[in-house]
């Protein structure tokens, strides 16, 4: 929504009304695989051996009797055509299977959805959430996926399971990162909400961010904070290991301009720096956000242009997504040296700017003046707060 409107948190089928939908997914394809090799696999090895079988009994027909050899080759027909309509029925079974499960992580809960012929919805608020584990039998190892399974105080196993899913880990730091953020919300009349800050390159986030800092808000930034983990002399040597001492400038220090050369051309050594980079940032975010609850903050936003691709926003109650025309946007790039197209090829490398005005709770509309953007600003944040005391709340 823009201006001060409640948040668009949409309409699903899973999840109340005004709950914000972070993760919405289906096992990974694989599940088709890891649920029915087990059975088809013993199937497979039945059918190989009927046909040997078969061309054993075919071979030796002259020496036999040729109607007890035909009545054989029958019988053996019959139990091959089992064989197959049972291996191609678990199969199916298993995609059937697939396509109904549904895993949904919103603000508030957990949910994990199973069933083609009887429906089961398994769904555990955040706040009770006292155990989370995740598993990887050998075959989900094979294919690079795993189960994540939540469990809540007083009960004896995990009620909610999300069997197979994609990037296990990363899938795990999402519901842990959320966890972890709803324990740390207050339970006062006045909780401190997270906000995360997205837009285009150019679209005046920082003066976004500026705006809510003058209305008592802490700004994270992460620009800021990677700038500072890319000093570290850990970190620099890991660089350096990668990709040489080309990456460091005259004073041996790591050239940020030099690293975005390598990772905006080649997508395997930008998910690499960021496995480096993103779990030190987030260490020192959720250092600054438990400061800024102890001081009674307006509330803490994160400024970070790969908010949505690195899962932060699953640390956030709310995402504000700037928006300002892109003609606008390259005539302030301009002043950093840009043409069109290296604006272009930095926007290619993060996820489109539709899918993140899609994905996020409000809008800001920037390309005014900055007494515009701050008055909107407000308005925001004042609705972001209001609905932080209370989900229901309809309008400001």
């Amino acid at each position: 929504m823009s201006g001060g409107s409640p948040p668009s948190r949409g309409k699903h089928p899973l999840v109340p009304p005004g709950e914000r939908v972070l993760h919405d997914a289906r096992p990974s394809v694989a599940y088709i695989f890891v649920r029915s090799l087990p059975e088809v696999a013993p199937a497979a090895v039945v059918i190989v051996c009927i046909l040997l079988l078969r061309a054993a009994v075919v071979g030796l027909a002259a020496e036999l009797d040729r109607s007890l050899a035909s009545i054989t080759d029958v019988w053996l027909g019959y139990l091959l055509v089992f064989c197959v309509a049972y291996a191609v029925a678990r199969f199916v079974w298993a995609c059937l299977d697939w396509f109904c499960r549904r895993y949904v992580l919103t603000d508030v809960r957990i949910v994990a959805v199973r069933g083609v012929l009887h429906v089961v919805r398994f769904d555990v608020p955040l706040r009770r959430v006292q155990h989370l584990a995740m598993s990887r039998s050998l075959l989900e190892r094979l294919f690079g996926v795993g189960t994540i399974a939540a469990a809540s105080a007083g009960t004896g196993g995990h009620e909610v399971v999300w069997r197979t899913v994609a990037r296990p880990d990363d899938a795990m730091g999402m519901v842990r990162a959320r966890i972890d953020t709803v324990s740390r919300r207050g339970d006062g009349p006045e909780p401190m909400p997270v906000i995360g800050l997205v837009g285009g390159i150019g679209s005046g986030k920082s003066a976004a961010a500026a705006a809510f800092e003058k209305l008592g808000c802490v700004v994270s930034d992460s620009d800021k904070a990677v700038r500072e983990v890319l000093m570290r002399p850990e970190v620099a040597e890991q660089l350096v290991a990668w990709w040489g001492r080309g990456i460091l400038d005259s004073e041996n220090r790591v050239d940020r301009k030099r690293v975005a050369d390598i990772v905006f051309k080649d997508d395997f050594e930008r998910r690499r720096l960021e496995s480096l980079v993103h779990p030190l940032v987030r260490e020192s975010r959720e250092t600054l956000i438990a400061r800024a609850r102890e001081c009674g903050a307006k509330g803490v936003v994160i400024d970070a242009p790969l908010l949505f691709e690195a899962g932060v926003d699953a640390e956030c109650d709310a995402v504000v997504f700037v928006e300002t025309p892109k003609d606008l946007r390259l005539a302030r790039v301009r002043g950093r040296g840009w043409d069109e197209q290296e604006l272009d090829r930095r926007e290619n490398a993060q996820m489109g700017l539709e899918e993140k005005r899609r994905r996020s709770d409000y809008v800001v509309v920037n390309h005014g003046t900055l007494e515009e953007l701050e008055s909107r600003v407000a308005k925001v944040l004042a609705a972001i707060r209001k609905h932080n005391r209370d989900p229901d709340a309809g309008s400001v």
